[in-house]
């Protein structure tokens, strides 16, 4: 193979604060999973469920225009993307209503019962995953981590992974577990707007980082650590641009990513889980977004693929 070039040396990745970097250590393996991924389980968790269920607590209009506008929109498409309605509807609020004390405390009233409401929907859904589990492509990659020696699970969903392995018969290590937005376990599940959004400071509590409950996490130092990564069910959405923009405008345009041992040369593996060929192409879309439209860099720089959870 020859002597390790200088410019390898200069080109390894940052430390990873939560794994020991070493140059002989086991490749470090991120899952970072979406709503997808209890789909394919076979639980009801989207948004679009807790709308059509019992649970949803907006059953008639009242005084707050948040109940009234989600109550609009929840039936308007096939897919109901809740945090994008609420960062829609406190954009859309007229001046005069911001002025308005009383609506905008109707508003957060609602909210907090959305939210409440919405925990209650997930602990019953999650609750009755002994029943509904099924053979799926979930299960398998979740069975495939625990048996790696250097792996990290970030989930972006409230439904508590420890639990669900356990339901599924599956070791895993719960230090290795990042809930981003909190989870069912905790009790502090966090709804909202990303800081993409630009919302009047009226609505500042839609912010998911203006929930108390919000706190620090790895997500940024996995990416920038990882040799091989995995992302099953999520949509890559603009509430979590924040998160994945860097790392993707960075593959993208980098034509020095290798595997920290410099005797290698092989890329990064990036594996993209969707369901079927209409979800891929909304998956591309949102990396054109987050590539500044250089989709064709991560091909060109990465072991991409993306692959269907069903036949």
């Amino acid at each position: 193979m020859g002597i390790p070039s200088k410019k390898y040396k200069e080109t390894v990745r940052p430390k990873h604060p939560l794994v020991p970097y070493d140059r002989n250590r086991n490749p470090l393996s991120v899952l970072i999973i979406g709503n997808g991924f209890d789909l394919d389980l076979g639980m009801h968790t989207s948004y679009k469920h807790y709308a059509e269920s019992e649970l949803w607590p907006f059953k008639e209009s009242t005084q707050s225009n948040l109940r009234n506008y989600l109550n609009s929109k929840k039936f308007a498409y096939n897919w109901f993307d809740l945090e994008q309605e609420l960062a829609n509807y406190a954009q859309s609020v007229s001046s005069d209503n911001l002025s308005n004390e009383q609506l905008l405390r109707y508003d957060n009233e609602d909210f907090n019962l959305l939210v409440n409401k919405l925990k209650e929907y997930l602990q019953s859904e999650q609750q009755d995953l002994h029943k509904n589990a099924r053979e799926s492509k979930a299960k398998s990659i979740l069975s495939e981590f625990s048996k790696k020696e250097n792996y990290f699970i970030h989930t972006f969903n409230y439904t508590d992974v420890k639990y669900i392995s356990e339901v599924l018969k599956i070791r895993l290590n719960s230090t290795r577990i990042e809930y981003v937005h909190g989870n069912l376990g905790d009790n502090n599940i966090i709804l909202g707007a990303g800081d993409n959004k630009e919302l009047p400071e009226e609505y500042d509590w839609l912010y998911k980082t203006s929930n108390k409950n919000y706190s620090s996490n790895n997500l940024a130092d996995s990416l920038a650590n990882a040799d091989e990564i995995c992302i099953f069910g999520h949509s890559l959405g603009e509430n979590d641009f924040d998160y994945f923009k860097p790392f993707f405008k960075r593959i993208s345009q980098d034509i020095d990513l290798t595997y920290h041992n410099p005797m290698t040369d092989r890329r990064i593996k990036v594996t993209i889980y969707t369901k079927d060929e209409a979800s891929e192409i909304a998956i591309k879309r949102q990396l054109r977004k987050l590539t500044d439209n250089h989709l064709q860099g991560i091909y060109a720089n990465c072991d991409f693929k993306i692959k269907y959870t069903k036949p």
